[in-house]
């Protein structure tokens, strides 16, 4: 009878325990797998119409990076930025609903400044602004309130927070200290009002691979990290007013002609006292695995998403040079599980892969706007064959 009662009195004890220990038990992460997508950076959401939009979706596109500038948008209409932002923000719910019609994802990229007269977004000066981080705060939960609707949940891939943040001085740029600072509170505003959108988040400089240094990820489990990639800018911006010292016509035809692979300058920020601030090496596949090499290593250490939303080559590079660059770039976005889209389509014609191509196309700011190509350009063959890889199934 005893050992009877005893048995009893453990078996209880055990059940007890057991259901505190269930009731006390963190409650289960939910699902963080996300789809693979391949497609395109376009123009700002007020300017990018739907042909382009079907034309994307011909080709192969699963996805559109599509930048918002509302600030902008209410400098030309010539009233504050959030009282612009209603208007603005139902031109992009208009996009986003083609979008859905064509079953095509979108990144909404928020590609300017969120305040009133922002400055030189680069410099220490805007970080510093006390109006910086409400408006980052204020618009995104402006747009997480728009599109909490579930009907949304099947279209909006991510909430990019800021393209391309950085912060300049005197011959360097870094990560904006304040930047990271400031994303978790943004990304608390948004899960006030939506916990399942999944958030883009570029760590700066710019877009480049070094943010990934010593990177510690997020704590929401949402995050997809990108980066931006057009290594070496010597090649893929070559002859670009304003790039790499093409600062005049002149100037910029001496720039023309960079082959790839071949031996181009490397700057590294973090060694601009020295005088071998500039480093020749070797531009090839395989420098630029080790140049990816950061985010490689973040992405296998802490099991998250990567997206490149941006990367591309001037349409005036050598052809051959042209596509070797782009399909070392796919390859290396494939053998790594990396979502990407490439910058850009219909939005600048330097980029855009339906224009002539070569040195012999050359263009500087107040040429005569060039026509389109008549056939198909290589460049294009190569990112169209691309994009059929959406036809697949991804995990």
């Amino acid at each position: 009878m005893k050992t009877t009662t005893l048995f009893l009195t453990l078996t209880m004890a055990f059940f007890l325990f057991s259901c505190e220990d269930k009731k006390n038990a963190p409650e289960p992460e939910k699902p963080t797998s996300l789809s693979r997508v391949r497609g395109f950076m376009v123009s700002d959401a007020k300017d990018f119409d739907r042909n382009a939009l079907n034309t994307a979706v011909e080709w192969g596109a699963n996805v559109i990076r599509l930048p918002i500038l509302p600030e902008r948008y209410a400098r030309i209409n010539n009233i504050g930025i959030w009282d612009a932002l209603p208007a603005y923000l139902n031109i992009l719910d208009e996009r986003i609903r083609w979008a859905k019609a064509r079953n095509l994802k979108v990144v909404i990229d928020l590609h300017g400044a969120p305040v009133e007269n922002p400055g030189d977004i680069f410099q220490p000066e805007f970080w510093n602004k006390p109006e910086v981080k409400p408006g980052f705060i204020r618009i995104w939960k402006e747009i997480a309130a728009k599109f909490k609707d579930s009907a949304y949940n099947d279209v909006i891939w991510g909430y990019d927070l800021y393209n391309e943040p950085v912060e300049q001085v005197p011959s360097t740029a870094h990560i904006p200290f304040k930047w990271r600072e400031m994303v978790p509170e943004i990304i608390s505003a948004i899960r006030e009002i939506d916990n399942d959108v999944w958030i883009i988040y570029e760590p700066g400089p710019w877009g480049d691979p070094l943010g990934y240094t010593e990177l510690t990820p997020l704590e929401d489990k949402r995050v997809i990290y990108s980066i931006h990639y057009y290594s070496p800018g010597e090649f893929s911006h070559q002859g670009v007013n304003g790039f790499y010292g093409a600062n005049s016509k002149e100037e910029a035809k001496k720039r023309i002609g960079k082959e790839y692979p071949a031996d181009y300058p490397e700057l590294y920020w973090d060694n601009v006292e020295k005088k071998d601030k500039y480093r020749p090496v070797h531009w090839d596949k395989e420098k630029h695995i080790k140049t990816l090499q950061p985010v490689i290593d973040f992405q296998k250490k802490y099991n998250v998403p990567i997206y490149v939303g941006e990367f591309s080559v001037i349409r005036w590079a050598p052809v051959e040079s042209a596509k070797h660059w782009l399909t070392d770039m796919i390859d290396l976005f494939e053998e790594n599980g990396w979502s990407w889209s490439y910058h850009a389509f219909r939005e600048w014609h330097g980029w855009d892969l339906e224009y002539k191509e070569g040195p012999g196309e050359f263009w500087f700011q107040g040429d005569p706007y060039p026509e389109r190509s008549k056939t198909e350009t290589e460049r294009a063959k190569i990112i169209k064959a691309a994009l059929q890889k959406n036809k697949t199934v991804m995990s």
